[in-house]
Formats: structure tokens, C-alpha cells, sequence
């Protein structure tokens, strides 16, 4: 039996073992997992605001304006998940993207990569805005969910501190657009 999914943190935070994973229904990563499936996802092309950005390495980057110094810089952050967002579907990649500007934010998005038959990509589903300077903690896909967990900053936190307040994002595919699902945001 292959493993179908990811699991990110830093450290041993928000991570199972197989095991727990197997018994809890979470997707799963191992280093290499995009070679299942013949793909790999820090080598696609996302959409982030209407834009499409091709990572190669799990990195782009390209002139903020035409003939600007200033880069726009987008990476692949944590480790990709991997498994269906619906029954019966396709399996998909879910992944967190970090986009800096060139100004002093750094904007975090999930995002969600259809595979088809055959191992080829089918589309990506618009990036959905996280938020600015966030720690990410995890991301899964369970139970037809991508879930994200991470660290934003409260309303009276300054941004120049680290982020302190726990969320769980919750989303899935509603016609090849990524939604929050009723549960998003919930801080816990």
C-alpha cells in the first residue's frame, strides 16, 4: 500500500506516525511522494490572484512590474499533501505557497493542484489567502478536506513579532474552485 498524502511541521510538532496516521484517515508524506503519481508539485504552474506562477524547485520569481528591480518571489512551503478531496475523485495536491512583493509582508496562500487520469495535472484550483507573515504548522488532506494549521498574528500583536494565535483553516473543491469550508478559521 502506497502512501497518499503530506504532513508538515517543524520539528516533531503536528506530525503522526504512520500508524496514527492510518488509524486517524490523514494523508501521509514520505520525501519523494509527488514521484507516485509521476508529478511533482514544486515543479507547477499555481494561480495566486489571477496570476499564474510556475515554481521550478518550489520557487519563482519574476519582476514586480515591467522593468522593476524589486522581484516578486513565490516558494513552496512545508511539505505537500496528497489524497482525494472528494469520493470517488481523482486524488489532488494540497500545498502552502509564500509570496513576497517586495515590500515588507510576506503572504501565505493554500492551494490545490487537480490530478487526472493518467498522472497529469488537471488544473489549479485559485490560490486562497492565509495571511501575511503566518507560521505554518501543518497541512493534511482528511476526510476530503485540506486542513491547514498554523501561527497568524492577533489584532493587537505587532507584525515585527512572531505569531502567537493558533488556527486550523479548513477548505475543499467545490467545482474546481478551493472554498472555506463551514469550519475554517476555527482557532484552536
Amino acid at each position: 500500500m502506497a502512501w497518499r498524502g503530506a504532513s508538515v511541521g517543524r520539528g516533531s510538532h503536528g506530525r503522526l506516525g504512520a500508524i496514527g496516521a492510518l488509524v486517524l484517515g490523514l494523508s501521509f508524506a514520505w520525501p519523494g511522494a509527488g514521484h507516485a503519481t509521476g508529478l511533482n508539485p514544486r515543479d507547477a504552474t499555481y494561480r495566486i490572484a489571477g496570476h499564474r506562477v510556475t515554481l521550478r524547485d518550489g520557487r519563482a520569481s519574476a519582476p514586480a512590474a515591467p522593468g522593476a528591480a524589486s522581484q516578486v518571489v513565490t516558494t513552496l512551503v512545508g511539505q505537500p499533501a496528497y489524497g482525494p478531496l472528494s469520493a470517488g475523485s481523482h486524488p489532488a495536491w494540497a500545498v502552502v505557497l509564500a509570496q513576497s512583493t517586495g515590500g515588507s509582508g510576506t503572504f501565505f496562500y493554500v492551494a490545490v493542484l487537480q490530478v487526472g487520469s493518467h498522472g497529469a495535472y488537471v488544473q489549479a484550483a485559485d490560490a486562497v489567502l492565509l495571511g501575511d507573515r503566518i507560521r505554518l504548522r501543518s497541512v493534511v488532506i482528511a476526510r476530503h478536506e485540506v486542513i491547514v494549521r498554523y501561527l497568524t498574528h492577533g489584532l493587537t500583536e505587532p507584525m515585527a513579532l512572531s505569531p502567537t494565535k493558533r488556527v486550523v483553516g479548513r477548505y475543499r473543491l467545490v467545482r474546481g474552485r478551493l472554498v472555506a469550508a463551514p469550519s475554517a478559521g476555527h482557532r484552536g
